[in-house]
């Protein structure tokens, strides 16, 4: 038994020192709960968008605009963070992100006028920017080529955890202590964490010195260029764009206020039904990396998602259906979602080793502009939707009102169907190769 812990360790960790095993899953794990931390703060908007109209006395616009701060910062800085993670300490660059993620959420918590709100979530996306990148390219220095695919996955399976975290747990937490205070206690879960990741997390730098040094000799400018000239990068961004933007608009802004206007349910119950998105991507975003390599194919899975996608947000939003069939429905949702996590590994698949940071901040950039780009709008055309009716003297949006504005959703992912199909290539080294 010892044996086979050993061999399996082996295979899947750079190092072949057995102490460094457990070193290489250690780092990763606390990146990925950097990872799971950002994405509580990042989906908790959704079960606080009542909360804060009333507190800030706002409408869907400034709601929207609350929520765009986050994804503006966030978006902004994912090249920066890129090319840092390439060329700076990842300990000292996830150490510096995570304080920033608390800090902001603490000004965030204690604001009374929407401005400081925005403030506060830009600083939350600011600092966010740096959590899914590093977890990344953490998995690519740490541990052997064919096991990035899967670790892509169970990152992308803990970001989803978190944000189940901010659904119906949180929403359960603010109907009984209210939203102010479970922003604090997450500020300081955050303290803590930058404790523990500044005392055991090490470098991960395996990179001989002189190529560090040829590195930090090259423009951050030629990197960016030599990662963005590529027009099938181009491609497999904007896929993932339309991947992920769904999920921005929906499970972390309107997707409990839609349920509750489309089923007699209550925040609670809503936020465990927006929870079956972020429960399919824990199941299936794991799955789909062991399976793209399984099957030397990753181009097939992105279709196939992109399908699922089209098909379960049109029913989801349009079709008659039960209670019942909305958690199906809710949990294909997040099963097609699961599908951008592929294009970090089709982008690594055809960039060098030494653009790992980059081309995975570009692509990062490129998932998380659906929360800077459509979040805002898709406020905008619910608000210019608005009847003006008003309960408890905060605004009240109709299920028609949803119906105008969240066809986006599905539109997306036909978006991302056509771009798969058309114009995107495989990248498996063995499909490209050949080699069985």
């Amino acid at each position: 038994m010892h044996d086979n812990i050993n061999f399996y360790f082996d295979d899947l960790c750079m190092s072949t020192s057995q102490p460094k095993h457990f070193l290489s899953v250690a780092i990763y794990t606390l990146a990925a709960l950097f990872l799971c931390y950002e994405m509580s703060l990042q989906a908790a908007i959704g079960v606080m968008t009542h909360s804060l109209m009333k507190a800030f006395e706002i409408t869907a616009k400034g709601v929207g605009w609350i929520h765009a701060s986050y994804f503006i910062a966030y978006t902004l800085m994912q090249i920066p963070a890129g090319v840092l993670f390439d060329r700076v300490c990842a300990r000292n660059l996830i150490c510096c992100a995570i304080l920033c993620c608390a800090l902001g959420n603490l000004l965030f918590a204690v604001s009374h006028h929407v401005i400081l709100a925005v403030v506060g979530r830009f600083f939350e996306g600011f600092g966010s920017a740096f959590a899914f990148i590093g977890t990344l390219v953490i998995a690519a220095e740490w541990f052997k080529p064919r096991w990035f695919a899967f670790l892509v996955g169970i990152a992308q399976a803990l970001a989803a955890i978190g944000a189940m975290s901010a659904g119906a747990p949180l929403a359960w937490a603010i109907e009984q202590f209210g939203w102010r205070p479970m922003l604090i206690y997450l500020s300081m879960i955050g303290l803590v964490l930058t404790f523990f990741v500044g005392y055991a997390m090490k470098n991960p730098k395996t990179w001989p010195e002189s190529q560090l040094k040829k590195i930090k000799k090259t423009l951050v400018w030629d990197h960016i260029l030599q990662v963005v000239r590529s027009p099938q990068v181009l491609w497999i961004a904007l896929y993932a764009f339309c991947a992920w933007a769904p999920v921005t608009i929906f499970a972390e802004l309107w997707g409990e206020s839609f349920l509750i206007e489309r089923f007699p349910v209550t925040l609670t119950y809503a936020g465990m039904m927006v929870a079956m998105i972020w429960l399919g991507l824990t199941f299936i975003s794991p799955a789909l990396g062991w399976l793209s390599e399984r099957m030397l194919n990753r181009r097939y899975l992105i279709i196939i998602t992109a399908i699922i996608g089209t098909l379960s947000t049109s029913i989801m939003l349009y079709a008659p259906h039960t209670l019942l069939l909305s958690w199906v429905v809710l949990f294909g949702f997040g099963c097609a979602a699961s599908g951008q996590i592929l294009s970090f590994v089709m982008v690594k698949d055809i960039q060098p080793k030494y653009l790992v940071g980059t081309a995975i901040g570009f692509m990062n950039m490129a998932v998380v502009a659906g929360g800077a780009l459509l979040g805002p709008l898709s406020s905008y055309l619910l608000h210019f939707s608005w009847s003006g009716t008003q309960r408890q003297g905060v605004p009240h949006y109709l299920l028609k009102d949803y119906h105008h504005t969240l066809w986006l959703i599905p539109l997306c992912y036909a978006v991302a169907l056509l771009i798969s199909c058309l114009y995107i290539h495989e990248t498996h080294p063995q499909a490209q190769e050949g080699t069985p």
